[in-house]
């Protein structure tokens, strides 16, 4: 069964609405962070500020990752019959989005670390990983909070594509003569990347998979 059939359970419902908006609130804050690492690689952002941003933000993504739950427990046990499958999903992908908050920390925290800016031809393929995940936001946000299974598949399948390469950047810089500095903090950049695309995946997957496969599509799990 496909959770876009379960939730038709909910349309015209005004939990319904409030439990989206808040969800899409959670992606828009996800995005943000994101953008905000993307600048600290590409723009060389303050990363004083940028920290205290980072964790104002990530505040209110977990504020509304339990408002969800809350709104999703309190419902469905007054319509446990009915509604408990589409509640459990709903609280997966709530999941993978407050997880992208986290990666975004993670990212911030390499910045931290590296010692020189990342320039030269890592810059050029950081700045393509960063965007090509950067366009999967707006594209999620879609697919899920309109259920458009277009817009679905098209983030599933541009997930696989960036795994593959960030697969293939680490395997470059395994065999690299940049400094262990570098090497080391490309490596965290490149899998937290994948994982980013990964969690937006998962969330796309509710859409276009049968419930039971949510967050599988192809042979990406054994992959990561």
């Amino acid at each position: 069964m496909l959770f876009r059939t379960l939730i038709r359970v909910w349309r015209g419902k005004t939990f319904l609405s409030e439990i989206l908006e808040l969800f899409e609130k959670m992606l828009q804050d996800g995005e943000w962070m994101f953008r905000t690492t993307k600048g600290i690689f590409l723009e060389e952002r303050d990363l004083v500020q940028a920290r205290a941003d980072l964790r104002e933000r990530d505040v209110k993504v977990n504020k509304r990752e339990r408002k969800i739950r809350k709104k999703l427990v309190r419902h469905i046990s007054m319509n446990p019959e009915q509604e408990t499958v589409a509640a459990l999903v709903v609280m997966s992908v709530v999941k993978d989005a407050e997880r992208i908050g986290d990666y975004c920390k993670n990212l911030l925290e390499v910045g931290e670390l590296l010692e020189k800016p990342v320039s030269g031809t890592w810059r050029a393929v950081f700045s393509r990983l960063f965007s090509d995940v950067e366009v999967l936001f707006p594209l999620t946000r879609s697919a899920f909070v309109e259920t458009s299974k277009e817009h679905a598949q098209r983030v599933l399948e541009e997930d696989y594509r960036i795994a593959d390469v960030c697969d293939e950047k680490l395997g470059v810089l395994a065999r690299s003569d940049l400094s262990p500095n570098a090497a080391v903090c490309y490596a965290l950049v490149s899998r937290y990347l994948k994982r980013v695309a990964a969690h937006l995946g998962n969330i796309a997957s509710a859409v276009v998979q049968p419930v039971h496969k949510i967050d599988y599509f192809g042979d990406r799990k054994s992959r990561e």
